[in-house]
């Protein structure tokens, strides 16, 4: 088993389907984030069977912000918001074809306005989003 060596770089896109962000059910707000996608560069280095790397790109995810109540009635806005990711992980190759991952990546999205109710504009800050991902990987023959 070999995973790439040294000085390899190469693309990676995901795409990750999400759900709930946040939620603050004493007001009655939540946070939705049902999609989220990078577009990344990778480059590493291999020790034995196993791939160190750093990782950045792109990055964009789809925010859904409802309010339970705003002016007497339930209230929501979503979009679209752009960014970037810098992350780090380990790939150990089992077989040709089939690895195991471990990722974690750091995305910062620009920040969001909704507009809930044509009277009620929200501006929501995005701290960051810290993720750690577990995965297999397989490797497809062209």
């Amino acid at each position: 088993a070999s995973v790439r060596g040294l000085g390899d770089v190469y693309k990676r896109q995901d795409w990750t389907f999400g759900g709930e962000a946040a939620e603050d059910s004493f007001n009655g707000v939540s946070l939705d984030m049902p999609n989220l996608g990078t577009v990344r560069a990778r480059a590493g280095y291999t020790l034995g069977d196993t791939l160190f790397y750093v990782t950045g790109g792109y990055a964009q995810a789809e925010l859904e912000l409802s309010i339970a109540e705003i002016n007497g009635l339930p209230g929501s806005d979503s979009g679209w918001a752009s960014g970037w990711t810098l992350g780090a992980g380990a790939d150990l190759a089992l077989t040709e074809a089939v690895s195991l991952g471990v990722e974690y990546l750091y995305l910062s999205l620009e920040d969001m306005e909704y507009e809930v109710d044509s009277s009620t504009t929200f501006k929501h800050e995005l701290d960051g989003i810290h993720s750690i991902r577990l995965g297999v990987n397989y490797a497809f023959s062209i």
